[in-house]
């Protein structure tokens, strides 16, 4: 099996300039603690949600986490890419969630938004999409 380096993330269109733009080194997402196959220095590309199908940017990752949304505002305040109401709106979205339930919790090193945003042609669903080397190159090589 070939090694994962990166995965696709999608972040709501309406919250990629703040992501970018305002420090926000914070991501935080529902996932599955068992189908997560990152790790520190791995990447994360941001993919636009809602319509626009363009990969945006990527971070470096630098910690992960699993916890409680309170967990995340304890520790991340300043940090996380969502405000305290989007986060509590967040968690209300799906009828399971609860503010008990641990999400994904990615602290970058770096984050760079792509000059050009890369158009592709399918659509990246909710739990993302992991990519090897070559997967990676192939996408984004262009970039560096």
């Amino acid at each position: 099996m070939k090694k994962i380096i990166a995965a696709i993330y999608p972040i709501p269109i309406n919250l990629v300039e703040r992501f970018f733009s305002e420090n926000k080194d914070v991501f935080v997402k529902y996932l599955r603690t068992s189908t997560v196959r990152l790790s520190p220095k791995n990447k994360i590309i941001f993919y636009a949600s809602h319509g626009s199908q363009e990969l945006v940017g990527e971070g470096l990752i630098e910690t992960i986490e699993f916890l409680t949304s309170d967990e995340v505002l304890e520790k991340y305040i300043t940090r996380v890419f969502l405000k305290k109401r989007e986060l509590e709106d967040y968690i209300h979205s799906q009828p399971l969630r609860t503010s008990s339930k641990k999400m994904l919790t990615v602290a970058f090193s770096r984050i760079k938004k792509y000059d050009c945003p890369i158009k592709i042609v399918k659509p990246v669903n909710m739990g993302g999409q992991y990519l090897t080397k070559d997967d990676y190159l192939k996408l984004i090589g262009h970039k560096k």
